[in-house]
């Protein structure tokens, strides 16, 4: 079943990537589409913003978990990850496979709850790749007794029998 799983989000992974890229490329072509037609289907600092049930699930999905990494609630933030040794994540250069893996890393780096500090969302964008896969950029301020600074993220979300779950994320730490 994990090999069946892992060639099928794997497929999805591709193919999200190579929609995205393709995307990318007819903007390129058409460099002053403004509005819903840049293919951003929710942005938190566009209030107007035409917004799709899947935009708000997704978001939704991330505000759950950054409530709770905000209540030092591990586990919980982890449920937003796709369940599945597919799952890839790369945070400052550092490539973690796999939702176990991901689970280990940061049980070990974040033992203790306060470590996790408090995060803000400043700025979420999505856009819709496909049916069942979104693409999000974020951008966030921490802070912890350990650092402080900004984050910026790309993520690639797919939609699971349970629900929308992060599939491949990269994440950039800037310490203040």
């Amino acid at each position: 079943m994990v090999g069946k799983n892992l060639s099928r989000y794997g497929v999805a992974l591709s193919c999200a990537l190579v929609l995205f890229v393709s995307h990318a490329r007819a903007q390129m072509a058409a460099p002053n589409a403004v509005g819903p037609a840049d293919g951003w289907v929710y942005d938190s600092n566009d209030p107007t913003r035409v917004v799709s049930a899947d935009a708000i699930g997704i978001k939704d999905v991330i505000v759950k978990a950054v409530d709770a990494w905000n209540r030092q609630n591990l586990y919980g933030y982890c449920e937003m990850f796709l369940r599945s040794d597919a799952l890839l994540i790369r945070v400052d250069g550092e490539e973690i496979s796999g939702w176990n893996a991901v689970w280990e890393n940061y049980s070990h780096y974040l033992a203790q709850p306060s470590a996790m500090g408090y995060s803000v969302e400043e700025r979420l964008k999505i856009r819709l790749l496909s049916p069942g896969v979104g693409y999000v950029l974020g951008w966030w301020r921490y802070e912890s007794a350990f650092m402080a600074g900004h984050g910026e993220d790309a993520a690639v979300f797919l939609k699971t029998s349970d629900g929308w779950k992060l599939a491949a994320g990269h994440t950039k730490f800037e310490r203040q």
